[in-house]
Parts: structure tokens; sequence; C-alpha cells
């Protein structure tokens, strides 16, 4: 006996199933890839507002509070991400309408604006609505403070979008001073 030869009905099959798989293949690879990276954009954005809290709460009433969590929020943020960063709050959690925004700034000396820097910026305090000198610090009634980060998340695809505004929080309470 020979070889066989393929029915005349199985001609193009192997092409058609091809057709089929490899979009399917590719799109779970394409699909794992975003997650992946999606992920690791989303634990660095919440260890960068947990890092910014941890300062924040610890510093509690001194007036480089906020200078200093967001110095601590900028090195949480690993890599090139503060260039997606959009704002940072620094809040009484308590109190919706205790929020400091500070936008970055890359121009700037002080990296934010507004500037919390008491060096560059001596009067800062008075354009704050929740001004670090304002914080209760005494026990039993000490604040909680809210540090969040609006980030932008660039998808690498482009099966899901462009682009995500996405929003980490992180609430701690005041480290108690007296």
């Amino acid at each position: 006996m020979g070889l066989t030869r393929y029915d005349e009905g199985q001609r193009g099959a192997t092409l058609v199933e091809a057709a089929i798989v490899v979009p399917l293949f590719f799109l779970l690879v394409f699909g794992l890839l975003e997650f992946g990276l999606g992920f690791k954009d989303w634990l660095t954005l919440n260890h960068g507002a947990r890092e910014g809290a941890r300062v924040s709460v610890a510093a509690a009433d001194d007036i480089r509070t906020d200078q200093l969590a967001l110095e601590a929020l900028e090195k949480g943020l690993v890599g090139n991400m503060m260039s997606a960063v959009v704002q940072v709050e620094i809040a009484n959690a308590d109190d919706d309408s205790l929020v400091n925004v500070y936008t970055p700034n890359p121009g700037d000396p002080c990296g934010w604006s507004p500037c919390p820097n008491p060096d560059l910026n001596p009067g800062f305090e008075a354009t704050l609505a929740w001004p670090p000198s304002a914080r209760n610090v005494i026990a039993p009634n000490v604040d909680r403070v809210r540090v969040s980060i609006v980030f932008v998340h660039d998808y690498v695809t482009g099966f899901v979008g462009d682009d995500a505004t996405w929003t980490a929080s992180k609430e701690m309470r005041i480290e108690p001073q007296g």
C-alpha cells in the first residue's frame, strides 16, 4: 500500500481551523498581557497611596506633612508612573469638605501645585482647605487621613480602549501626638 491521500472534502480544513484558532490564541495572549500590566499598575498605585498615607499620619501636624507625604508617594510609584498621575488629594476622611488637591507640576522646582514646601512657598498653608496645623492629633479624637491618587492607565493593545482613569485611596488614623 502507498501513502493515503486526503479525502477531497477535507481540503482547506486545516486553513479554516487555523483561521479560527489563531485569532483566539492572540486574543488570549494579548488579554493576559493587558491584564498583567494593568494589575501591576493597580498594585503600584495602591502602594503609592499607602506610602503617602503612612507618612502623612506619622508626621501628623508638622508643617511639612503634605510635602513629605507627596515625596513618599512619588517614591512608591516606581518607574515612569508619576507622568500618568492627574492629581493627589490629601483629605480629612471624616469631613469631605476638607480636601487638599495637588497636581503634578514637573516644570516647577517644587514639583506640585500648590507647592507644599514651606521653604519654596512660605504661605502655602493659607491656600489649603485642610492645613497640617489644623489637624487634630490629640487622643482620643484624632483625625483620619485619606490619600487618593487619580491616575490614567494607558492600555497597550487597545482591545479594551485607549486609556482608563483609576483612583486609589488609602485611609489611616493619625498617630496621637499628645
